[in-house]
C-alpha cells in the first residue's frame, strides 16, 4: 500500500531536522518551565510569594477575565506545535510561535496581579526562571519554523519514493 506525500505519518529521522528539533527542545523548554517559579509577587507576611508555573498553566486561564491576554500564548503555541508536527515549513507555525511569544511578554507590561479570590491585587517584583523558560519555548518554536521554512522544504521532511518522486528534466516520459 503507498502512502500519500501529504501523509502525517511521520519517519524517525524527521526529528533530526530543523523543524523538529527545534520543535523537541520548545516542548522540553515548555516542560522544564512547568517546574519552576513563574513570578514573584510583594507580600509582607512573605518576602519571596511566588506563583508557581504549574499552577499558573491551570488556572491562568482566569487572568484572561481580568484582562490579562497572555495565558492565550499557551493555546498558539500548542497549535504552532501541533502544525510543527503535522506540516513542517508553514508560515502558519511562525506566525503562531510569534503571536504566543508576543502574548507571554505582555505579562511584563503588568506591574500587579489579582492576587486572591476577594480581589485583591498585589505588586509583581520579579520574574522566575519559569516565566523565561516558557518564553524560550515560544523563541525557540519562532526560529525553529522559520529555520524549517528558509532551509527545508516541505517534502525535505517526509522522504518520498522513487515512484512518488517529480519527474525530473532528464526522464523520459
Amino acid at each position: 500500500m503507498s502512502k500519500s506525500p501529504n501523509s502525517t505519518v511521520r519517519n524517525p529521522r524527521q526529528w533530526f531536522t530543523v523543524n523538529g528539533m527545534s520543535l523537541a527542545v520548545s516542548i522540553i523548554l515548555f516542560l522544564v518551565s512547568l517546574t519552576q517559579d513563574g513570578y514573584y509577587i510583594d507580600r509582607p507576611e512573605d518576602p519571596r510569594a511566588w506563583a508557581p508555573c504549574i499552577g499558573l498553566l491551570l488556572i491562568g486561564w482566569l487572568g484572561v477575565l481580568e484582562g490579562v491576554w497572555a495565558w492565550l500564548a499557551n493555546p498558539a503555541l500548542a497549535v504552532a506545535w501541533l502544525l510543527m508536527l503535522t506540516k513542517p515549513g508553514r508560515i502558519s507555525q511562525i506566525i503562531l510561535a510569534v503571536l504566543a511569544t508576543g502574548l507571554a511578554l505582555s505579562f511584563l507590561l503588568y506591574p500587579e496581579i489579582l492576587a486572591n479570590e476577594a480581589g485583591g491585587r498585589t505588586r509583581i517584583t520579579g520574574y522566575g526562571a519559569g516565566y523565561w523558560l516558557w518564553i524560550s519555548s515560544m523563541v525557540t518554536a519562532a526560529v525553529g519554523a522559520t529555520g524549517a521554512m528558509i532551509f527545508q522544504s516541505p517534502r525535505s521532511a517526509s522522504p518520498t519514493t522513487p515512484a512518488e518522486a517529480p519527474p525530473t528534466s532528464g526522464d523520459a516520459t
